[in-house]
């Protein structure tokens, strides 16, 4: 058609030149005037009809064209329809049979459980409701038809959950800055109370989340062999949440690096000034002249109003001292003065820590003193990764896979940072194929080679852990997945996407 249309053209230009051409008197008779008259007039009608004809197949050219872009993208239409019509399809989470009434367009969904309510929990959740949401054909933000079903489990009652205002968090600047980032605020300080970091995490995932943003409360969960009908657990519900014997039937029991006893003192009242000054103060001098130990370490941390003043804790003990000390021995009755908590603990016989007391005491003036002997020390597990023995991943984060004492700097701001990038570089949403082990692979090599390298951990000479094998059970259930039904598109198609947002 376009080149007929050309051919029209270019036959109305030809006959344009030819009624353009001049008349010229040669003399002749009427008869001659006459026709030479009509021949030009002829030529014009010619070219006006070659003209007409041009332009009505350039239409017709045209129309053409938007036909066959219309035939395109209905082909393509029809060719994504026929794809997601292979995909398993659900509905209200639940995978339906074939033959059943339903939208061609919705997505089946992993489930994840996370186990542990406090900041690492929480951050985890938070952060795969945000990375699967996407912006609605209406402009609003949601979930993505196939983002993973988050379940937050935690042990404490929903009265007793985000009041934990006596413990202080020193963030270091770069986890406040991706703390704000993320949570798209500005809410993140050092020294911030663990009940205020749960608080923000909390909000910015029910914002993010919606109605799926829920988390069952008083739901102690001892082990994780007990959860059933999730893709995959994340661990997140402390140091001890999981007894040594099935830690060591999932091979990743914990070993305990450096460790060393610690007197902490809670002060209820300074009457010297304020807590955060005095803790820029350099404590551990006067410490150490005045009892003479050079190897004394004296740090004070500022306390929550209501809680108490500030917290006291003494490291690098004598060896003669440390001999009598048992740890979580504590002293009950609040004392006016740091060496008569001291004496509670130990009797009158304070050795060289008993000048080192009196010291601080005239630097701080504590009131309302009590004291306790904690174990400070580093803890690693073996593994980062287990696999139950219904081939699901246990993933453990936070305290349940390693920590430092609190005055090597918190734990948590490391915490954040794996549980960000673990989040980053896995996918959670359903692509056709179980959760396998392998997937997490990244996250536990990073974490093998961080208790490596760091030697507190007393790590270095530990034998390279073998990479686990996919049990039985696994194998079977990957390949009769692989004979029953296609693989999934790992990237969506948005419109369908669209489709399915507007059924839901």
């Amino acid at each position: 058609l376009d080149t007929r249309a050309a051919e029209a053209e270019a036959e109305a230009a030809a006959a344009i030149v030819v009624s353009a051409r001049p008349l010229r008197s040669t003399g002749a008779d009427l008869h001659s005037f006459i026709l030479k008259t009509r021949e030009p007039l002829a030529d014009q009608a010619a070219a006006e009809r070659a003209a007409q004809r041009a332009k009505e197949a350039k239409a017709a050219a045209l129309a053409a064209n938007a036909d066959l872009e219309t035939f395109r993208k209905e082909c393509q239409a029809r060719i994504a329809q026929k794809l997601l019509s292979k995909i398993p399809q659900v509905k209200a989470g639940d995978v339906m049979g074939e033959g059943a009434e339903g939208d061609a367009c919705t997505f089946h969904r992993r489930k994840i459980a996370i186990v542990g309510a406090g900041p690492v929990g929480l951050w985890a959740a938070m952060l795969l409701a945000q990375k699967y949401r996407w912006t609605d054909p209406s402009g609003a933000l949601r979930l993505r038809p196939d983002a993973p079903q988050i379940v937050v489990m935690e042990a404490r009652s929903m009265a007793s959950h985000c009041t934990r205002t006596d413990i202080r968090i020193a963030l270091s600047s770069s986890t406040r800055s991706m703390l704000d980032q993320q949570t798209r605020s500005r809410a993140f300080s050092s020294g911030m109370p663990v009940a205020e970091i749960e608080e923000n995490f909390l909000r910015r995932w029910r914002k993010v989340a919606g109605v799926e943003a829920r988390i069952e409360y008083e739901a102690a969960v001892q082990d994780p062999q007990d959860l059933n009908g999730y893709d995959g657990i994340l661990w997140s519900a402390g140091r001890r949440s999981l007894n040594e014997a099935l830690r060591k039937d999932l091979g990743c029991e914990v070993r305990l690096g450096d460790s060393q006893k610690v007197i902490v003192f809670q002060v209820q009242e300074l009457l010297a000034g304020d807590a955060w000054h005095l803790s820029s103060l350099d404590l551990s001098g006067a410490a150490q002249q005045a009892g003479r130990v050079p190897q004394l370490r004296v740090m004070l941390r500022p306390g929550f109003e209501g809680a108490c003043a500030c917290w006291l804790w003494v490291f690098g003990l004598p060896g003669e001292l440390l001999e009598s000390l048992v740890p979580k021995q504590a002293s009950n009755e609040p004392r006016d003065h740091l060496v008569e908590a001291f004496e509670d603990l130990v009797g009158k016989d304070g050795g060289p820590l008993r000048a080192s007391l009196e010291a601080l005491q005239q630097r701080i003036k504590a009131s309302g003193v009590t004291a306790r002997v904690v174990d400070a020390s580093f803890w690693s597990s073996d593994r980062a990764v287990c696999q139950l023995p219904s081939s699901v991943p246990l993933v453990l984060i936070g305290d349940a896979l390693a920590g430092k004492p609190f005055y090597t700097g918190s734990t948590l701001n490391r915490h954040l940072w794996d549980v960000a990038k673990l989040v980053e570089e896995v996918e959670f949403a359903y692509d056709g194929g179980p959760l396998e082990l392998s997937r997490f692979g990244s996250y536990e090599r990073r974490y093998q080679d961080c208790v490596r390298r760091i030697g507190e951990f007393q790590r270095r000479a530990a034998p390279v852990l073998p990479k686990p094998l996919p049990r039985m059970s696994s194998l079977t259930t990957l390949k009769r997945q692989d004979e029953g039904s296609p693989s999934l598109m790992k990237s969506l198609i948005l419109p369908a996407l669209a489709r399915a947002a507007a059924a839901h």
